[in-house]
């Protein structure tokens, strides 16, 4: 679609230019106005929040050790919703801590990504799932907890009790063995 419009506009432009009639002058005119003025115009911003706005839980994990987490839950553009945009948020807040993430956010999701999501929204907190999200290289799962039901917030506290290492009023972080 944006390559007939840059087409379009190309030919258009092309066509004024070599037009030798009496409105050249206004045609080039209006032409620049348009290109100027016209279209649509960015209508939805984000603000992103400064360092100092973070969560809690990311200036705690940035003290500490390991390479890699998972934020819980995992969204995708393709649940249908906006909870995808959380994903963005996460990348912006791993600026904080420094460490790799399993989330994302992308126009493109592999295969094997999408199955991991589809396996932890699924299984989480099954234990041979957290083996598997542990020998991928996760140190830490986060647990957004606004983000979950209650009931599965109490089979993760019973899971993680032996992983617990903290929590706040929002989130709770596990450490996988």
């Amino acid at each position: 679609m944006l390559t007939v419009a840059l087409g379009m506009t190309l030919t258009l432009v092309y066509a004024i230019s070599t037009y030798q009639g009496k409105m050249r002058k206004v045609l080039i005119i209006s032409s620049f106005l348009i290109v100027l003025f016209g279209g649509q115009r960015i209508s939805n911003e984000v603000k992103s929040p400064v360092m100092s706005e973070y969560p809690k839980v990311y200036s705690w994990l940035s003290t500490q050790g390991g390479d890699a987490i998972l934020e819980y839950p995992m969204y995708t553009w393709a649940d249908g919703n906006d909870n995808y945009r959380k994903e963005m948020y996460r990348m912006y807040y791993s600026l904080k801590h420094k460490k790799n993430l399993v989330n994302g956010a992308s126009g493109y999701f592999p295969d094997e990504w999408q199955k991991l999501v589809a396996e932890v929204s699924l299984k989480f907190p099954d234990s041979a799932l957290v083996d598997k999200i542990g020998l991928m290289g996760v140190d830490y799962i986060i647990i957004h907890k606004s983000d979950i039901k209650s009931d599965t917030l109490e089979k993760i506290n019973l899971w993680g009790k032996s992983g617990f290492v903290y929590s706040d009023e929002f989130d709770i972080v596990y450490k996988i063995p």
